[in-house]
């Protein structure tokens, strides 16, 4: 077993992390301390930010080419491939000072532009409210971006979210295309479709209802079954927790286009993450990479570890393989 992995789980066993996570995806709104705010961002980066319902974006790119970018990236550093990256924290936590090193991580070695969207959060919103305010903020993206090569990542309930609301945007794309051919071709104003998504230990169906999950729910130090299936329930609302706008995990697979997911053996999430690659492959328009990583536990794309690294790398040489160009628009 991995060093960081026994780490953790000697930890988890000292302190009790199950259940201060539990507690935290539970408890009552909190502050937000905007650490993914543009003022928490270095000199080195330039951020523009504006509020979304309850919450805001900000969109990062480098104030000045850097030597730090990789030499396949640099070329690539100025326009225009554009994350739209949704964060994890049970739909109950904002942005943490971990994602804003990883999105500073991607815009400064890879020259990425990235939109962080920080949306509305339980338990003052569900389900509803958050997929309302991340259209907004998507067209709000693309407005402010026109041309850019848009790509959707998340991590936790990020990833859960980033795979519904691809699902969102290709059912809004089928919409367009029937009223077009039944309106003599009218059609609302372009809205960027995402080339690709990355998903990071996503959460995609916050029932947990897959049989296979109960080895992997033992050997996760971090999340509990009881404490997600609450939290999830109360992120959906009024929705049928099984609705795919809340668990994605239930919804069609078709023209998703390619997806790369990450996680760990050591992750409640794992049984969810490769049944869903096998159905992505399965399914037309659609393909899916999946990286499994041995003894590692949820979330370690974003821990300061070797393998992150490595993770990360993989992430830019996968999204590097998408040409430049306006994207195919719904």
């Amino acid at each position: 077993m991995p060093l960081p992995i026994r780490l953790v789980k000697l930890l988890a066993k000292a302190v009790g992390i199950r259940k201060l996570v539990k507690a935290a995806l539970l408890g009552p709104k909190r502050r937000r301390v905007g650490a993914c705010r543009a003022a928490r961002f270095s000199a080195r980066f330039a951020v523009e930010e504006w509020p979304v319902e309850d919450g805001w974006a900000e969109t990062i790119r480098l104030a000045a080419p850097l030597r730090s970018i990789d030499a396949a990236d640099r070329p690539k550093a100025a326009p225009r491939r554009h994350i739209v990256f949704l964060h994890g924290g049970g739909y109950a936590s904002e942005a943490s000072p971990m994602h804003r090193l990883f999105l500073a991580s991607l815009v400064r070695r890879h020259g990425f532009l990235v939109t962080n969207v920080d949306y509305p959060l339980v338990p003052e919103h569900t389900a509803a409210d958050t997929h309302r305010a991340l259209l907004q903020a998507y067209r709000d993206v693309a407005a402010r971006n026109p041309g850019d090569v848009f790509f959707l990542m998340g991590d936790s309930a990020g990833g859960g979210l980033a795979l519904a609301f691809r699902q969102v945007l290709r059912d809004l794309a089928e919409e367009a295309a029937r009223a077009g051919a039944s309106d003599d071709g009218a059609a609302p104003r372009p809205l960027p479709m995402p080339q690709a998504c990355v998903l990071i230990s996503p959460w995609l169906d916050v029932t947990l209802s897959n049989p296979g999950l109960a080895d992997d729910a033992a050997r996760d130090p971090v999340l509990s079954v009881d404490g997600c299936v609450a939290a999830g329930l109360r992120y959906a609302g009024a929705i049928d927790p099984k609705d795919p706008r809340v668990s994605p995990a239930f919804g069609r697979m078709e023209d998703l286009g390619s997806v790369l997911v990450f996680c760990g053996t050591e992750e409640v999430f794992r049984s969810d993450c490769v049944d869903l690659a096998a159905r992505l492959d399965a399914a037309r328009g659609s393909s899916c990479e999946i990286r499994v990583e041995e003894g590692m536990a949820h979330d370690w794309v974003l821990a300061p570890v070797r393998e992150a690294r490595a993770a990360r790398a993989r992430i830019a040489d996968f999204l590097r393989r998408f040409p430049d160009g306006m994207a195919d628009a719904l």
